[in-house]
C-alpha cells in the first residue's frame, strides 16, 4: 500500500500492506510450541486431566495457515498485524499485535474452544462459543505467555460455564412460572 524507507536509517522505515497466504505449513518453533502446550492445557482442563509434560506429548509437526490475508504495518521498528488465524491440530488460534525488529513480542492470542471440547454435559455445553485470551511478551526465541492469564484460564472457563448454566436455569424457571404471551 505504501512505504517510506530512509536510506540513511532503514530502522525508521514505515510501510503498510497485506500479506496473502495461500498455504503454509511449518514445524513449530519456540512460539508455536508455547501454543501447542497452551492448547493441551486448555483441553486438559476441559477433560479434567493433568496436561502431559512436554516430553510425553505426541509430536505435532505442523502449524498451518491456509487462504488467509493479514493486514500489517511497519512503524517505529515494530511490525503490527491484524487478525491472523492459524491451525494447530484441531485448534484455531487468532493472533494480533506486534513483533519488533529486535524480535520482541507484544501479542494477544485468542483461542476459540473447539465444539468437540464443549460437548458432554451442561457445564461443557455452556462453554460453546467461548474463547481463551492469552497475552504474550518476550522474544521470538523466548516467548513468555502471561502466567496470570494461564493461571486464571480454568477459573475463566468455569465462570463462563456456570454463568451459562445459571442463565439457562433461570430462563427455564421463568418459562414454567410465566404464562406464554397471547397472540
Amino acid at each position: 500500500r505504501g512505504a517510506t524507507i530512509p536510506l540513511d536509517n532503514p530502522r525508521l522505515a514505515r510501510l503498510e500492506g497485506q500479506l496473502v497466504v495461500h498455504r503454509v505449513e511449518v514445524t513449530p518453533g519456540p512460539l508455536a510450541e508455547e501454543f501447542i502446550l497452551l492448547a493441551d492445557q486448555i483441553e486438559a482442563v476441559l477433560n479434567r486431566r493433568r496436561p502431559l509434560a512436554a516430553p510425553q506429548r505426541p509430536q505435532r509437526t505442523l502449524l498451518t495457515i491456509a487462504d488467509h490475508s493479514v493486514d500489517f504495518r511497519l512503524d517505529d521498528g515494530r511490525v503490527h498485524h491484524g487478525d491472523m488465524a492459524f491451525q494447530i491440530g484441531q485448534v484455531t488460534v487468532h493472533s494480533r499485535g506486534s513483533v519488533g525488529l529486535d524480535q520482541t513480542l507484544d501479542l494477544q492470542f485468542e483461542i476459540p474452544l473447539p465444539d468437540q471440547w464443549t460437548t458432554g454435559g451442561p457445564l461443557r455445553e455452556n462453554l460453546r462459543g467461548q474463547s481463551v485470551k492469552i497475552p504474550v511478551q518476550g522474544t521470538l526465541a523466548r516467548p513468555q505467555i502471561d502466567d496470570r492469564a494461564v493461571a486464571s484460564m480454568g477459573e475463566q472457563l468455569l465462570r463462563g460455564a456456570l454463568q451459562g448454566t445459571i442463565n439457562n436455569e433461570v430462563k427455564s424457571l421463568l418459562d414454567r412460572l410465566l404464562p406464554p404471551p397471547k397472540r
